[in-house]
């Protein structure tokens, strides 16, 4: 980066040195001036086209990529138009070919600055190949014009001075360029006000430029050198602000992005070790006592009467379904991680799905005495994934049953609002605070709290519950209140007129 500046200081520099010699060469030889003036504008707009090419990859800024990519075509006009001016004797059938060829550059340079504003509309990068294409068949039409078929109107004549062609020509560049200045005022706040501020300055002296070069009626005159002078000017500001946005803010953004993703890694390297932590913890108390429970009934199973054994396999059931819930919420967690979950978004029933998680929590409902209301239209439909829906479902359905007193109830529910169709499971628990619902809804993996029966959990269940949420393109509320209770929606769209008509 600091390189990069020193790099700018030392063009700047040069800039300023290139101007003091033009002043000096000026005195003695024209066309020597001319060379140097045109040659410095030229080397600045190839500079342009390699920071571009170079940089296409990192450029974010639709305008001037397109406009980096097209000064290599102008600098190939402006290099003609160097080698055919008056008194450089290389094209000797006639004399005022670079007048010619001053016209085409400032119009394919004008109307360049304009064509940019294109991409900044329709929010797209152009296509390399496809700018490389048409400015060569334009650059080509216009060199075969004015050296081959010679239709190319004059634009000066000997004795007499401009043609109204090329008078008429340079006022016309400067409309379009006045048209570049309102375009950069409409999108200020795309480029930002120092962009603004450097290519705005850059027009500004193009018009000034071709104001000199309209007036002019001698091709030595010092009309023609101020001319230049502005030419000289306007380059070097349209070239900083391709350096600036083209080198400098890329390598800002790359340097961001990796201290974007050392920030992420770390954050999943700590993610990792607490993930396994819950394995080690909350996974061993389950196993531990399925071993004991099989341990038991596998040494002396004749030992138990038949009412000490029913009791034995409940526990041995109830472990099983508790230690099948705690593997099943670790392999989702995963799936959506290591971004493996691919989701079959279909129109689903919610009712449907709640009747199946009610019937899979069954045993545990029994246990603690919990009552189910379930109200809703049977016939809503949302559109999601089915079985990522069904893991929402059944995750918030556990927490409920979890932070439920014995002998409480649950109340599930599915409503219509515009377009969206809302699931609410409320509880009577337990309740949480505002800072453990905040913290509920941002953390990656929560604490695991043990319920009211001292049932544990990994504390992924509504990482789970958020992260599938957001997969279906849906959204979540929490009101909770200590004491009193929890009320979870989820916001999920309903399918589209014709599909739900459909069914």
């Amino acid at each position: 980066m600091n390189r990069v500046k020193e790099n700018n200081k030392l063009l700047s520099a040069f800039m300023y040195a290139a101007l003091l010699v033009s002043l000096y060469l000026m005195t003695s030889n024209f066309l020597l001036f001319h060379a140097y003036a045109e040659g410095f504008a030229i080397v600045i707009a190839v500079l342009m086209f390699v920071i571009t090419w170079n940089a296409r990859h990192y450029i974010d800024d639709h305008y001037l990529h397109f406009i980096g990519l097209a000064y290599l075509f102008i600098a190939n006009i402006d290099f003609l138009h160097v080698l055919g001016y008056t008194g450089m004797n290389i094209f000797p059938n006639y004399d005022y070919h670079a007048n010619q060829l001053w016209v085409l550059g400032r119009y394919m340079e004008s109307l360049t600055l304009l064509a940019g504003f294109y991409y900044l509309h329709q929010k797209k990068k152009c296509s390399e190949l496809w700018v490389m294409m048409v400015y060569t068949l334009i650059s080509a039409l216009g060199i075969l014009a004015i050296f081959v078929w010679k239709i190319f109107p004059e634009a000066f004549i000997a004795g007499v001075g401009q043609t109204p062609f090329k008078i008429i020509s340079g006022y016309m560049v400067m409309g379009i360029l006045m048209l570049v200045l309102v375009g950069l005022r409409y999108y200020r706040d795309h480029f930002g006000p120092h962009l603004v501020r450097l290519i705005g300055l850059s027009v500004a002296m193009t018009i000034i430029s071709e104001l000199f070069f309209t007036f002019y009626i001698d091709n030595y005159g010092i009309s023609n050198v101020m001319g230049h002078y502005f030419k000289i000017i306007s380059f070097y500001l349209i070239y900083k602000s391709i350096v600036e946005k083209g080198i400098q803010e890329p390598y800002e953004i790359i340097f961001r992005r990796l201290e974007k993703k050392r920030s992420q890694l770390t954050k999943a390297n700590e993610t990792k070790m607490k993930l396994f932590s819950i394995i080690g913890h909350d996974l061993r108390s389950p196993f531990n006592n399925l071993l004991g429970v099989v341990e038991v009934l596998t040494n002396d199973p004749r030992a138990f009467d038949p009412e000490e054994q029913k009791e034995l396999f409940n526990e041995l059931h109830e472990t099983t379904k508790e230690t099948y819930s705690l593997v099943n919420n670790l392999l989702s967690w995963a799936s959506v991680n290591m971004e493996g979950l691919k989701l079959d978004t279909m129109e689903i029933s919610p009712m449907e799905i709640m009747d199946e998680a009610v019937n899979g929590l069954k045993g545990i409902l029994e246990k603690k005495a919990l009552q189910i209301n379930i109200s809703g239209d049977p016939e809503l439909t949302i559109m999601a994934d089915a079985k990522s829906a069904e893991a929402i479902i059944r995750n918030l359905m556990s927490n409920a049953i979890k932070f439920s007193h014995t002998g409480g109830h649950i109340n599930l529910s599915v409503h219509q609002d515009s377009r969206e169709v809302i699931i609410q499971v409320q509880d009577h628990g337990v309740g949480m605070t505002p800072e453990q619902v905040e913290k509920l809804l941002v953390s990656e993996i929560n604490e695991s709290t043990v319920g009211t029966a001292n049932e544990r959990g990994t504390g992924l269940g509504f990482n789970i519950v958020r992260e599938f949420v957001q997969l279906n393109q849906g959204r979540l509320e929490i009101d909770s209140q200590v004491d009193q209770g929890t009320v979870i929606r989820l916001f999920f769209q309903s399918p589209p007129r014709g599909l739900a008509a459909g069914r």
